[in-house]
């Protein structure tokens, strides 16, 4: 009966380091995918509960609140609806901003940073996206302010 040799057993572990190492580059990327996917769900569903509760109660406003988006009736009075686009996780957690776009995605506009944004009664509002920035990666989140139709843009 013949063994294996030493050669034969280095060259099936080298094959099955390869072999780890590329799935596990692989599985890192599809976690960073699966965290911006989450993060632009969150900003989405976000948008449409805080314009369905201006449109039902009455005027509310959209904030930052460290990583936190926020909307209220008001700066001094608690918050009405809250979402963190990034689960709390280990090191570096991306930011949250809101800016003002003049305008529409794609047509060079400039943006400003601002700390709040006020959505009428019908749920209107003035034209800003919701930054998610993760130093290389960027991605803004458009609202119309008229409609409330959400389009993404990355950088």
């Amino acid at each position: 009966m013949r063994a294996f040799t030493l050669i034969e057993a280095l060259a099936v572990v080298a094959i099955l380091a390869i072999v780890a190492a590329t799935l596990s580059v692989s599985l890192g990327e599809t976690a960073h995918a699966t965290t911006w996917q989450r993060a632009r769900s969150a900003v989405r569903q976000f948008d449409r509960l805080a314009r369905l509760e201006a449109r039902t109660n009455g005027p509310i406003q959209i904030a930052i609140d460290g990583n936190s988006i926020v909307a209220s009736r008001g700066r001094d009075l608690p918050p009405l609806l809250r979402s963190d686009p990034f689960a709390p996780g280990n090191g570096h957690r991306p930011s949250v901003a809101l800016v003002a776009v003049d305008r529409p995605p794609g047509m060079g506009g400039g943006l400003t940073v601002i700390s709040c944004v006020q959505l009428d009664g019908a749920g209107r509002s003035i034209d800003f996206a919701y930054q998610l920035n993760d130093g290389p990666e960027l991605i803004r989140v458009h609202a119309a302010g008229l409609t409330g139709h959400l389009s993404e843009e990355s950088e």
